[in-house]
């Protein structure tokens, strides 16, 4: 491993060589199933060491072989989902421009059984049900059973749940969409009322203007009458 320093005495900045043991040690990592392993293979010194190349993980079998996992810049492998076949031994080399690796780390893993995720539950119903020596507490069989039943039925206790929202909500907006249409509808009936007692309004004023119109022609008309005829009369008498 190198790293970049400053030789006090001449006060230059040199590469030198940091002399360490390669072995970091072995790590002991528990993991349920069905949950993802990390093994982290960073350590605080990588990021400021010189001639670094590549980490790489390795799955070690119980006759010692070795099957490569991963190559390259990332520090971390990762399984999702484990299960008791991705159990026993891992190593982790970060290599160098050099001969040999910087760095080793062995992680010795052990898968667990899945999480069951009602145990505090399972707990309250011991301690209200008696101790386990009681004579009318269940039996571990029993709790067991109950403890593997509570998750279906809670899952299926969400899903109604669920299923009872949505079908709320669908009716919410189908209600929604029906007073929407309602008032559309209203306000284009008050509109053509309006407008029809607009156009009512309009031809009663146009009839009346006609009406008065004429009679102010037919009033002419009997004064032209009037007035010739009285010309007329005032001739004949003249003559």
């Amino acid at each position: 491993m190198f790293q970049t320093l400053i030789w006090c005495q001449h006060c230059e900045q040199k590469v030198h060589t940091c002399r360490k043991p390669i072995n970091c040690g072995d790590h002991h990592v528990e993991i349920h199933q069905s949950e993802e392993l990390n093994l982290d293979c960073l350590l605080t010194w990588h990021h400021i060491s010189e001639g670094l190349t590549d980490y790489k993980f390795y799955r070690v079998w119980e006759n010692n072989s070795e099957t490569l996992l991963y190559k390259g810049k990332e520090s971390t492998l990762k399984k999702p989902s484990v299960t008791e076949a991705d159990e026993g031994k891992y190593r982790c080399e970060l290599d160098t421009v050099m001969s040999g690796p910087s760095t080793i780390i062995s992680y010795h893993v052990t898968v667990l059984p899945p999480k069951i995720r009602h145990e505090k539950h399972k707990e309250k119903l011991e301690d209200t049900e008696g101790s386990p020596f009681d004579v009318n507490s269940e039996s571990p069989t029993e709790s067991t059973a109950t403890s593997a039943h509570l998750e279906p039925i809670t899952s299926l206790q969400r899903s109604q749940a669920q299923s009872m929202l949505q079908g709320r909500l669908f009716g919410l907006l189908i209600c929604f969409l029906i007073l929407l249409v309602a008032a559309l509808l209203l306000r284009l009936i008050y509109w053509r009322r309006s407008r029809q007692k607009q156009c009512s309004q309009r031809s009663l004023a146009n009839t009346a203007s006609k009406t008065s119109s004429v009679k102010t022609t037919k009033s002419a008309t009997s004064k032209g009458v009037e007035n010739t005829s009285s010309k007329t009369s005032r001739t004949t008498t003249s003559k």
